[in-house]
């Protein structure tokens, strides 16, 4: 299988496990980080499971406004992919990670490429669809339902890996915590970037 492929068949699945008329979700948390973005964790409800869910906005002048989370960008430098680590980030980005990239590049620079959370990030939307939350910003999320992650609540004998833990509200907080300063600082580190570029060339 290739790596689109497999990005598909992972889409799928997730999209199976969420689908199905059945899917809410309350709002935990929603604050002003220290970075000065606003955050929101919420738990998802579907298929008689439970997990969080941590979202950071950005707002309209920020560089990444309207930017999917898994689609390349060219408002992401390669530079700044290049030296990416996996951290938190999924496994399976190793994989996928490469797929979308331009030619000659063997990365994808995408936002789920670039930022550090845990699991990687898995949402990217307007706030106008009311989802996380009603606002005029665009969101960015990530999900603790990953192979490595328990449910907050399942019916019995639904299968969970070994070792699987439950992420709590605190552990959610600190990562929108961390993506919301990478955020901030992508925004700031593109502005020396392209100032950098600009002197170079003149």
């Amino acid at each position: 299988m290739d790596p689109q492929e497999l990005m598909r068949a992972l889409q799928i699945a997730r999209n199976r496990h969420t689908s199905g008329g059945d899917m809410s979700y309350t709002i935990e948390k929603d604050w002003i980080t220290k970075a000065g973005l606003r955050a929101v964790v919420v738990i998802v409800r579907a298929s008689g499971c439970a997990w969080r869910c941590g979202y950071v906005e950005v707002p309209k002048d920020h560089p990444l406004y309207g930017v999917e989370h898994d689609r390349p960008t060219s408002k992401i430098p390669y530079e700044f992919v290049e030296k990416v680590k996996l951290g938190k980030k999924s496994p399976i980005l190793v994989l996928t990670a490469g797929v979308g990239a331009l030619e000659g590049e063997g990365l994808r620079r995408s936002p789920d490429v670039l930022f550090d959370v845990h699991g990687g990030l898995t949402y990217s939307g307007p706030g106008s669809d009311g989802y996380p939350v009603e606002s005029d910003g665009w969101w960015f999320g990530f999900d603790c339902a990953h192979f490595n992650d328990a449910y907050i609540e399942c019916p019995p004998n639904y299968p969970q890996f070994p070792g699987a833990k439950v992420r709590s509200l605190e552990y959610v907080v600190e990562e929108c915590e961390r993506l919301a300063q990478q955020l901030v600082d992508f925004a700031h580190q593109l502005i020396r970037h392209e100032g950098e570029a600009k002197e170079y060339s003149d």
